[in-house]
């Protein structure tokens, strides 16, 4: 029997979640196991938080099934068996939209709401800030020595990643937005990376904002940038359909 355009649309938009979620499986098996257990512990509580706000599942199941997954080796049965664990979940995105849209919207609230440090600058990740004004966003490293080691630069490299998809989600709105600048030591002393992420590197600041910005800071200070669309294209979150 032929579905009908709505059904038809479903299944695509159904089609679309599950390709998407085995990328996302394909990539968790490549990550260290510290990061595989940040990953699910963060699932498992939001499994928490779509129950509270009224989504129907068997979450034992699910998790159970997860932990079992995680778990295994072989890339090929580790993607096949946490596919099958977040079947229902994957099916409720697009049949129950409402409930994640409202989760969504709350999360965003109270993300935007406890993100301002100090200085007045957003906290982006663990070792990002930006700062915005009228046409442009301002990125800033925070102080990430305890990264700065062989052992550790993966995760300082996956925390710039991760809040650089923050900024792109927030400043999503703000059609003013025209570039996001990178302004660090880290420039300087590591082009190279911030070329990887999009940007071009500017060179050295001039002295007046040196004065400005880093009078105190004894290093050499290099600007980078990106413009807004390839900046959107490469870390905004493409929503299905």
């Amino acid at each position: 029997m032929e579905q009908n355009p709505l059904e038809q649309e479903r299944n695509n938009k159904i089609s679309a979640m599950r390709e998407k979620a085995r990328h996302e499986m394909e990539e968790l098996f490549d990550m260290n196991q510290e990061e595989q257990k940040k990953r699910v512990d963060r699932f498992i509580f939001q499994l928490e938080i779509y129950q509270e706000n009224g989504l129907i599942f068997d979450k034992e199941k699910i998790q159970k099934e997860v932990i079992k997954g995680i778990n295994i080796k072989d890339k090929e049965n580790f993607v096949s068996i946490l596919m099958k664990a977040l079947e229902p979940i994957i099916v409720a995105k697009i049949t129950q939209a409402a409930i994640f849209k409202k989760i969504e919207m709350k999360e965003v609230k109270e993300w935007r709401e406890n993100i301002i440090n100090e200085d007045g600058n957003i906290r982006l990740s663990e070792v990002l800030y930006a700062g915005l004004s009228e046409k442009s966003a301002h990125i800033h490293l925070a102080a990430a020595h305890d990264f700065m080691t062989k052992e550790k630069i993966a995760d300082f490299d996956l925390e710039i990643k991760n809040g650089l998809k923050n900024l792109a989600k927030l400043i999503e709105p703000m059609k003013n937005i025209e570039e996001v600048t990178a302004t660090s030591w880290i420039v300087a002393k590591s082009p190279k990376r911030l070329e990887k992420l999009g940007f071009t590197i500017e060179g050295e600041i001039s002295e007046e904002e040196r004065d400005k910005h880093f009078k105190d800071d004894p290093k050499i200070i290099h600007k980078a940038s990106i413009d807004r669309k390839k900046f959107d294209e490469l870390y905004l979150e493409k929503k299905p359909n």
